[in-house]
């Protein structure tokens, strides 16, 4: 799975939404571990989001990120392509996320087509 998916918001809530459901307890031990893996990777992302925030974004005389009417960090358009390089890297990065099977979820487990997708590798037939 891509870093990308992981911290899109609708792979977020949909993840959110499937942890409300009522599953059996070997798909709930296993979605607990793959929950607290999505959020490591989360953290990871953020931190290297940051890092590379600060490393390309235009800086004020203080050293500070200049930041926009749109609350956007501002950047030279050097900078900004090299950002957005190492921004899609950090994004296509892949993470090793296990799965959980239609079976392993149960019968009583109610999503919709779109959760599904959005859902991805996650979740196998």
């Amino acid at each position: 799975m891509k870093v990308r998916q992981i911290v899109d918001e609708r792979f977020k809530k949909t993840v959110g939404k499937l942890l409300d459901q009522e599953m059996p307890l070997k798909a709930v031990i296993v979605l607990k571990g793959v929950v607290s893996l999505l959020n490591s990777e989360i953290e990871r992302y953020e931190t290297a989001r940051q890092a590379l925030l600060n490393t390309y974004g235009k800086k004020d005389e203080e050293g500070k990120l200049v930041v926009g009417e749109n609350r956007h960090v501002v950047f030279d358009t050097e900078n900004m392509m090299a950002y957005s390089k190492a921004y899609s890297e950090l994004c296509d990065q892949d993470v090793d996320v296990p799965t959980l099977s239609a079976k392993e979820l149960g019968d009583k487990l109610t999503l919709t087509h779109s959760d599904l997708l959005t859902l991805g590798d996650l979740v196998s037939t």
